[in-house]
């Protein structure tokens, strides 16, 4: 069952929605590719509609790597928070 949400959302509570329809759905983990973002310094629309790594953040995903300069591995593991 999706979750119906109205009016303007902080971003961070974008990334609640799925990671909640995904570990409702017996999912073991849910992943993003993020881009690092710089206070000051200068990057296109078009770079960053993967989202920003502070808004996964926010949202309870953890870094796992980071593969290239710009870019990291962010995510949610479902089985680890619910053996703790």
């Amino acid at each position: 069952m999706m979750t119906a949400i109205e009016g303007p959302i902080p971003a961070e509570q974008l990334m609640i929605v799925p990671a909640n329809e995904a570990s409702w759905d017996d999912a073991r983990a849910l992943e993003a590719y993020p881009m690092i973002t710089q206070p000051g310094k200068e990057i296109t629309w078009g770079e960053v509609h993967v989202g920003a790594r502070q808004v996964f953040e926010e949202a309870g995903f953890e870094e796992v790597r980071q593969p290239t300069a710009r870019r990291v591995v962010m995510r949610i593991d479902f089985e680890r928070a619910q053996s703790a």
